[in-house]
């Protein structure tokens, strides 16, 4: 499969999907926002078990709650901090943070894990802080698991592991039906050690560890930021054939892949020379699928240039409508069949520029305020203005033509 970018550039390169399978769904399989505001998660009187990490509730830990739980019960976990690997294993069940992030689950059972690990169909996370330093995964949802909902949680604080695939929230497909909505992923990181096995790092990541497909979900209206790796930096990805999935009102921001980024010796610049970071990308097929009204900015990398939304899939299926693509590379399609990616914004009522590879987007003038396109993209009209300042998203895509947003 076609990597990031420069098809001219004779540098060998590890494909993403082989590069991100290796590492995180592999530890995914071992695993067995939406500010922190303090507003009331849950009302107490739907509660089937309270915890209390206090000794004062039905439990003193958020484990020996769901071990004792039947299926469809509701969790409250009060204010406080619990440590180790949350399994939810019993199907239907909720589990809510009484206090929005007021539970903080830290840290898993082993490094290569998660702190969260979902283990049932039908089950819902709210609320939680989740954080694993020095960790691979914030939360995870265990392959061939359904119908589950991961919302209004705050994923912080995740890595540095040194391997492959430090992520916030991670799905190891097949699923159906499910939601990853009103989230924060922030401060994932991952670098370069003498054990290193291409660190990367992901905000949320979809795919499957084999055969099978994402269907009927949505991933939307989350916050991802403050991704740093010494190597590639993800915001969300798609890595896995999907159909009627909907990535929608997302923000992406601030993601880098640098080696030098913390002070480090710049000679592993040299070690590691196929640097990355995208804001959104898709690696799989696609039947209908949509990305609408994300925000993406200030995505970089130090080789393949910043990207908003990345193809290595399949583009036929796709539709790209409605999103701020403000990196310097805007939309990136590796696949023969064109992209339809019109009204969108590109950071200038002009519309995309057009370049045939992804590194010399870099060398183009106004390459900092005005995003380019590489590969067949139809993105003809475009948004003359940003949809952060529109009201009216369908008669701001006018192509350029210089007319006021709202008016045709």
């Amino acid at each position: 499969m076609q990597h990031n970018g420069d098809d001219n550039d004779d540098t060998e390169t590890p494909t993403r999907r082989a590069v991100l399978r290796r590492g995180a769904l592999t530890s995914a399989a071992l695993a067995t926002g939406v500010g922190a505001t303090s507003a009331p998660a849950t009302a107490h009187h739907r509660c089937t078990i309270t915890v209390n990490d206090d000794g004062s509730a039905d439990y003193s830990t958020i484990q020996a709650a769901i071990d004792a739980a039947a299926e469809g019960d509701t969790i409250c976990v009060e204010p406080g901090s619990y440590r180790g690997t949350v399994t939810v294993d019993k199907e239907d069940l909720t589990l809510l943070s009484t206090k929005r992030c007021g539970a903080s689950i830290i840290n898993g059972d082993s490094e290569t894990g998660a702190a969260v690990s979902i283990a049932a169909p039908g089950v819902t996370v709210k609320g939680f802080k989740v954080s694993f330093p020095d960790g691979l995964l914030g939360i995870a949802v265990q392959s061939g698991v359904d119908d589950v909902t991961i919302r209004k949680n705050v994923v912080t604080d995740v890595g540095p592991v040194g391997r492959l695939g430090a992520t916030g929230i991670i799905g190891s497909g097949p699923h159906d039906n499910l939601t990853i909505a009103k989230n924060v992923v922030e401060d994932v990181t991952n670098e370069i050690d003498e054990d290193s096995n291409f660190p990367t790092v992901n905000g949320i990541f979809v795919d499957d560890q084999g055969s099978g497909s994402l269907t009927n979900s949505t991933i939307k209206r989350n916050l991802v930021r403050d991704l740093n790796s010494d190597v590639a930096s993800i915001g969300i990805i798609l890595g896995i054939d999907a159909e009627n999935v909907s990535i929608r009102g997302n923000k992406v921001h601030d993601l880098v892949a640098d080696p030098a980024v913390d002070g480090d010796d710049t000679d592993d610049a040299v070690d590691q020379p196929n640097t990355f970071a995208q804001g959104l990308n898709v690696d799989g097929g696609t039947t209908n699928v949509t990305i609408t009204k994300n925000v993406v900015k200030d995505v970089r990398a130090t080789f393949f240039v910043g990207t908003g939304l990345k193809i290595d899939g399949e583009a036929d299926g796709l539709t790209v409508r409605f999103n701020d693509l403000l990196p310097i590379v805007g939309l990136e399609n590796a696949d023969d069949d064109t992209v339809t990616a019109t009204c969108n914004f590109w950071g200038s009522p002009k519309g995309p520029r057009v370049v045939d590879t992804n590194r010399e987007a870099d060398d183009a003038p106004n390459a900092r305020k005005r995003s380019a396109v590489v590969g067949p993209v139809e993105f003809e009209p475009w948004l003359v203005r940003s949809i952060r300042s529109c009201k009216n998203l369908e008669k701001s895509c006018v192509g350029g033509r210089g007319r006021r947003c709202g008016h045709q």
